[in-house]
């Protein structure tokens, strides 16, 4: 079978988790954003979400690609409504899933489901490799929030997005539950990617909680 994703293994539930006080304390304000409101345009754009994405699972789970979303789906708020799209692996390029980003924007914005005259599609990928792959260009130096110029690499913007996520099939979240835990054990052994990690999820919370307050 071509596991691009990476290996398929038991679902590790049995492994302690690696506590994370500070970065653990944001992901629970995050939480709560989830569940405080509902909102009858994100439930529709959900439901577009899986009559796009149900006709691909079975090639998306066969590669242990797990299907995630976050943003203004994830968190009940339409402003934007755009559809915010992580997909995510052990081992996982671009590359792997060029085609399937190019299948469900043109499904999203051909069926007519979405909610919304148009639909703003932000498809990525997040990769445990990529991750370690992309944190050895940053040994030994310190975590600076604002950097003088854009990075291309930013690990620690794919870290939080594991960790934050939310995958649009149950039946995936085991393994999701598996990734966080390796990027949990990247940043227990890596100052940088604690600190960036930290600061990526603080501005997130600051985000929800503005537009909270303009609701």
């Amino acid at each position: 079978m071509d596991n691009i994703g990476g290996e398929r293994v038991p679902h590790r539930g049995n492994e302690s988790e690696i506590a994370l006080p500070e970065i653990d304390s944001k992901l629970a304000q995050l939480k709560d954003f989830e569940t405080d409101l509902q909102n009858d345009e994100v439930n529709k754009a959900i439901i577009a979400l899986h009559g796009v994405f149900d006709q691909q699972f079975q090639w998306f789970q066969s590669r242990n690609i797990v299907i995630t979303y976050h943003g203004s789906l994830q968190y009940n708020d339409p402003r934007n409504l755009d559809a915010d799209i992580e997909f995510m692996g052990d081992n996982l390029e671009f590359k792997d899933v060029r085609d399937k980003f190019s299948e469900a924007e043109d499904g999203l914005m051909e069926s007519g489901a979405w909610p919304r005259k148009n639909c703003d599609t932000n498809f990525g990928i997040c990769s445990i490799s990529k991750i370690k792959r992309e944190l050895k260009e940053f040994e030994g130096e310190r975590y600076d929030p604002n950097p003088k110029e854009d990075r291309d690499l930013n690990p620690e913007l794919d870290s939080a997005l594991i960790l934050s996520s939310k995958v649009l099939y149950e039946d995936q979240k085991p393994q999701l539950e598996d990734l966080q835990k390796e990027v949990r054990k990247l940043i227990a052994g890596n100052q940088w990617l604690r600190e960036g990690v930290l600061d990526v999820l603080t501005g997130v919370v600051a985000v929800r909680q503005d537009r909270r307050k303009r609701a």
